[in-house]
């Protein structure tokens, strides 16, 4: 299970938010998703939240 991802620097919701805009995480999806691969799961799921706290799927 991945926790909320950034996809733009003003999207980050905390300090540990992980910074999916910066390049720098793509070796570590890269692992991940050859771990996960051979079992058929999902990595991400469409998910965003607006500043006020309401969700769209």
């Amino acid at each position: 299970m991945l926790e909320a991802n950034a996809v733009h620097p003003s999207a980050s919701m905390t300090s540990d938010t992980i910074a999916a805009h910066h390049d720098g995480v793509i070796p570590y999806y890269e692992k991940l998703a050859a771990a996960v691969h051979p079992y058929g799961t999902k990595m991400f799921e469409p998910y965003k939240q607006r500043r006020d706290g309401t969700t769209l799927m």
